[in-house]
């Protein structure tokens, strides 16, 4: 006798904290989109590196646990439509006690 358990995808739309392994891609091809012809040569370098990081998988949660975490790291919130990440914006604290800056908006 063999048991399948079906188990439905849920379909999350809306804002939600950003999550390194599972939007780290669809981020970088947000703000490609977004500042397409925007990025000068520091940007895209940056742009190739977010895109390099997407592609280390489950070595990403290792490494925001191992470190980035315990550094503050607070990269921020996406927006999700249909299970595509169509809104990014970063968190980056400051350096008074309680305050953030807020950068890398992107939206398409």
């Amino acid at each position: 006798m063999t048991t399948t358990a079906l188990h439905r995808k849920r379909t999350q739309a809306g804002v939600r904290p950003f999550d390194l392994y599972r939007d780290a891609g669809q981020v970088a091809e947000l703000i490609a989109v977004a500042f397409q012809d925007k990025l000068g040569p520091s940007g895209q370098a940056a742009l190739a590196k977010m895109r390099r990081v997407a592609r280390w998988g489950p070595l990403l949660w290792w490494l925001y646990w191992a470190g980035w975490n315990q550094a503050g790291f607070t990269p921020g919130f996406v927006w999700v439509e249909q299970d595509h990440v169509v809104g990014n914006v970063s968190l980056r604290r400051t350096l008074e006690w309680g305050a953030f800056f807020v950068g890398n908006v992107a939206v398409h």
